[in-house]
């Protein structure tokens, strides 16, 4: 079984791209909580919808995490590259892709999330 590296592997962004998503790069964080750099793809059409692409260093091997996650709220976006807890009391939905899912499957995922009706916080309480 061959794996390759994120670097190696086939790009999402051409997609997206074509749905009208938004790409921003966000730096690795050092300190308390230390994150590795991301990618992030998103979009406002009401709720956000963002896309995350990392790498998790492992003693064996680093993993690419694609995460998929949906916010009731415009300014939720700030939150969405924060660290992984403060990501999940934020959103209203949110996956992790295994590696070997295909492209076509979290593209058709992440733009099938435009769609989704997500009420408001104020709703939901």
């Amino acid at each position: 079984m061959s794996t390759s590296t994120p670097e190696q592997q086939p790009d999402i962004w051409p997609l997206l791209r074509a749905a009208g998503f938004q790409k921003r790069y966000v730096p690795a964080r050092d300190g308390a909580r230390p994150q590795s750099a991301m990618r992030m793809f998103y979009k406002v059409p009401g709720h956000v919808v963002v896309l995350l692409e990392f790498v998790m260093q492992r003693p064996t091997r680093d993993i690419r995490i694609t995460e998929l996650a949906v916010y009731p709220e415009v300014a939720d976006l700030r939150v969405a590259t924060a660290p992984p807890v403060e990501r999940a009391h934020a959103r209203f939905f949110g996956i992790a892709f295994e590696e070997r899912t295909p492209l076509a499957v979290i593209g058709a995922a992440t733009i099938a999330a435009l769609d989704v009706a997500v009420p408001r916080r104020a709703e939901r309480d």
